[in-house]
């Protein structure tokens, strides 16, 4: 069996592929969005003769959409440089300006050296239908199975020293 292939200019081009039984697919590479493509399928004999007609197969490939554009705004209150031992507050925005939907984001974020996390601090809001979960590593992002620890690493207490990577997992549309 054997696929042709003809571009919108109705030019052949060589056949995409040539199946034997018991396959019965194959994969056409190399086209270009926007081009219309044309495929008949030919039984050919143990002779290798084509035969006359062929089978035109329905359907029609998957028109591809544009990826969600994500913009990604964070703020830090107070800003400027501050002495040791102030507490900052931490905001990161996501606000999706594309024209589609995003699906699947996951967002990570380091903490500097000797910064302490602040236990039950990390708050989401979002659309309605999205649901956010937060995980943490102390281990310099190899897994995300650490759950922080009051004074651990010499934080003082109701902070975490150790604890180095935030992750922001976001599930729905």
């Amino acid at each position: 069996m054997t696929n042709l292939r003809a571009g919108s200019g109705a030019s052949l081009d060589y056949p995409p592929c040539v199946v034997t039984a018991p396959t019965a697919s194959c994969t056409d590479t190399g086209l270009t969005n926007g081009s219309a493509y044309y495929y008949k399928v030919f039984a050919k004999d143990a002779n290798g003769n084509y035969a006359a007609t062929g089978a035109t197969p329905t359907g029609s490939p998957a028109t591809p959409t544009a990826p969600p554009t994500l913009w990604l705004t964070n703020t830090v209150s107070p800003n400027g440089t501050q002495p040791p031992g102030t507490e900052l507050g931490y905001t990161f925005t996501v606000t999706n300006c594309g024209d589609s939907a995003a699906i699947g984001i996951v967002l990570v974020d380091s903490l500097r050296t000797n910064v302490d996390f602040k236990l039950g601090a990390v708050t989401s809001t979002g659309t309605s239908g999205l649901t956010v979960t937060v995980a943490y590593s102390n281990n310099g992002a190899v897994s995300f199975t650490y759950a922080p620890i009051s004074g651990a690493g010499g934080a003082p207490a109701g902070y975490d020293r150790t604890v180095d990577h935030a992750r922001w997992t976001f599930a729905g549309t």
